[in-house]
């Protein structure tokens, strides 16, 4: 039986387009805060069984979907870079499509859906639901299949996101100083904005993805104001490259690459990064909010407390199980001085 190969979540040619006048990388790690000066492309930027489905044949995500993808980008990158803009609904068709796919295969995302399955298996243990949730099964190898599986089937959708992104423009953004980064994500999502802070979903109106696609250039993913005139074009001013350096910190997870006469000038220690157990906590919350436990709560009512009303049962079931669970997984220590998550959905 053929196994899968090594994927990429970040293609090497992306990476190459921020490489040191010898052709060799350099990059940042945040959390070593280490520079490494030369490291080959082939060791960084991918993991075995990232996309994989048990749906699908071996490799069919990396060869047939991302593939054709990085294939279609590739070919009129540097046509994009020479004209300095993207023309025609075909070019800003398969530049959506590659971001995207992009946004959709992060590394992290891999790691967190499988950390997700494991915060969960603590909270079922913690609220004694082992029997509903059916955490035996959540063995650390299964998860990581479980998550590449997921990815996998995110990819599959690409196009429909496109869709779904329509009254999206895409703007080539020209940096002349030439010090653009590159974080291991392949994009930045726009989390800071000046003195503004927000968490937009990637589907939201006010969504703002940038895709460095050289230290000199990037590709903005945004929709504009109805009374926003189009533009095809703009450049990154100062305040805008402060925002891009913020967000930088934001989105990179393992590594940032560029030049390394970029890479030296710039203070990345000091760069804002995401609090992971923040991260987490927040994903445990959206899963809440969607519903995901209702069902539960139904099935307990229907055995248990036929009696009682289903928002009285579920204000319950959060107040003394799952918001205690929460608190147990975060702050395992009972540290008094910690900060607790006091929500009832």
């Amino acid at each position: 039986m053929s196994t899968a190969v090594y994927q990429h979540y970040l293609a090497r040619k992306h990476m190459s387009w921020f490489s040191n006048p010898d052709g060799t990388n350099s990059f940042w790690f945040p959390e070593k805060g280490r520079l490494a000066a030369k490291i080959s492309l082939k060791e960084i930027g991918g993991q075995n069984w990232l996309y994989e489905s048990e749906k699908l044949p071996t490799n069919y995500v990396e060869k047939q979907v991302v593939g054709a993808i990085e294939h279609d980008f590739f070919a009129i990158r540097d046509r994009l870079v020479e004209r300095r803009a993207v023309d025609g609904r075909v070019e800003k068709d398969v530049v959506k499509r590659y971001m995207v796919a992009q946004f959709l295969r992060r590394g992290y995302m891999h790691k967190r859906l499988a950390q997700l399955e494991a915060d969960l298996m603590f909270l079922a243990k913690e609220m004694g639901l082992e029997r509903y949730w059916g955490t035996s099964r959540f063995k650390l190898e299964e998860r990581r299949r479980r998550a590449s599986s997921l990815l996998a089937e995110g990819l599959l959708d690409t196009d429909e996101y496109v869709e779904m992104l329509e009254a999206h423009s895409v703007v080539y953004v020209n940096r002349v100083q030439g010090d653009l980064l590159l974080p291991d994500s392949g994009v930045l999502l726009q989390y800071v904005r000046g003195d503004v802070v927000s968490a937009p979903g990637f589907l939201s109106p006010g969504m703002v993805l940038l895709m460095p696609i050289s230290p000199s250039a990037a590709l903005k993913l945004v929709r504009l104001e109805k009374r926003e005139r189009f533009r095809r074009r703009e450049a990154m001013n100062d305040d805008d490259y402060k925002d891009f350096i913020q967000n930088l910190g934001c989105n990179a997870k393992t590594f940032i690459t560029a030049p390394l006469e970029i890479l030296s000038k710039g203070a990345l220690q000091e760069l804002p990064y995401l609090d992971p157990n923040a991260e987490r906590l927040s994903m445990i919350l959206q899963l809440a909010r969607a519903g995901a436990l209702d069902e539960l709560v139904r099935n307990f009512r229907r055995d248990m407390a036929f009696d009682m009303g289903f928002s009285e049962l579920r204000a319950w079931f959060f107040r003394e199980k799952f918001i205690p669970a929460l608190n147990r997984l975060f702050n395992p220590d009972a540290d008094p001085q910690a900060e607790l998550v006091r929500l009832v959905l």
